[in-house]
């Protein structure tokens, strides 16, 4: 087995070899090469998509981007931390060091906050810099680029491009219709959760709609090796349902999002230690509740995996980014083949 291993055109593999065993682990490599088994493990969608590659065809999108920046026309356009991030002990992002911090990354604080904002072109976007203010830190520090911010879709001479992370993919568009097929089949839960206030982060609207049978569990975890794990956000007695809250502030949010979900899920089905956990959990909220985790390996058809998504405006589903439905559209099906019902929840933002 190789403990390295990167590429992109080209492979590059690192691993312990003797030199007569070389021809052998080549071979291994074109089997592995020619196989189709990615496909069985969540990744078909390599086939549907590829990074952009011809500086033309970059040129082109970047000069359209320009342009729509220019006009401030945000249409398809938004802006997003590039990773992962803990908000928990966020400040928030400005685009100066001394800058006051927003609580979002918004188009308005950037052009409020740079220099020459008329003169807003790629180059400057691939220098000027986002500052995040933290908690844990003394001054705000310099994070990504804004380019690696902007999360972009366009359609362009009958194909579909996305910019993610500094970088312009295409997109198969009879594979991007697919995914919006399934993501629209994903249906509502029902729950019919109150609004969410302007400004409120997850964890206090959590706190503020438990009641009536649900309960929040936020920020409770089992563990799992040592390792804490969210049972979910919210938690309702009715139809047993795992409720897992993010408002819609960017890709890698609503990734994490799903990817809390089946992990969750994974673990509530194979831990023993995970579930025991998660029973004394439910029952410091109810004694009623023990009942609904058992000792033993539940039936996961008893269920429901709800992804409550904060977000105001109609089309909602359509309007999420193509990689937030792709990550939605493979953590549905994951669930689903675990025995688990997967709905989706719009909550509702105050006007």
């Amino acid at each position: 087995m190789a403990r390295i291993l990167s590429g992109a055109d080209a492979l590059q593999l690192r691993a312990p070899i003797e030199f007569t065993a070389l021809g052998e682990k080549c071979r291994h490599v074109l089997r592995a090469y020619r196989s189709d088994d990615y496909k069985d493990r969540g990744f078909e969608f390599v086939d549907h998509m590829q990074r952009v590659s011809d500086p033309s065809v970059i040129e082109a999108l970047d000069a359209d981007l320009t342009t729509a920046l220019q006009n401030r026309n945000f249409d398809g356009i938004h802006m997003a931390p590039p990773e992962i991030i803990d908000w928990s002990s966020l400040d928030g992002f400005s685009f100066g060091k001394s800058a006051d911090a927003e609580a979002d990354l918004t188009f308005d604080s950037f052009f409020d906050q740079i220099r020459k904002a008329d003169e807003v072109c790629v180059e400057r976007l691939k220098r000027q810099r986002v500052f995040v203010h933290s908690a844990t830190s003394t001054e705000p520090l310099p994070k990504w680029t804004v380019y690696r911010t902007l999360v972009v879709e366009r359609d362009r001479n009958g194909r579909r491009y996305a910019l993610s992370g500094g970088y312009w993919y295409e997109i198969e568009e009879s594979f991007a219709k697919k995914i919006e097929t399934r993501v629209s089949r994903i249906t509502s839960a029902g729950l019919r959760l109150p609004a969410a206030r302007r400004g409120e982060q997850e964890g206090e609207y959590n706190a503020r709609v438990a009641g009536r049978g649900i309960y929040c569990l936020d920020r409770n975890c089992a563990r799992v090796d040592g390792d804490p794990i969210e049972l979910c956000d919210l938690y309702s007695s009715k139809g047993r349902k795992f409720i897992h809250v993010k408002r819609w502030k960017a890709s890698s949010t609503l990734s994490h999002l799903f990817a809390q979900g089946r992990v969750s899920a994974e673990a509530f089905l194979s831990d023993d230690t995970f579930r025991k956990e998660a029973r004394d959990l439910l029952t410091e909220q109810a004694s009623s509740l023990a009942s609904h985790i058992p000792a033993g390996r539940p039936d996961p058809a008893k269920y429901q995996v709800v992804f409550g998504i904060i977000k105001g405006g109609r089309g909602w589903k359509r309007s999420l980014p193509f990689f937030s439905q792709l990550h939605l559209v493979r953590s549905a099906e994951a669930l689903r083949r675990l025995g688990f019902d997967v709905r989706l929840e719009r909550i509702e933002v105050e006007k």
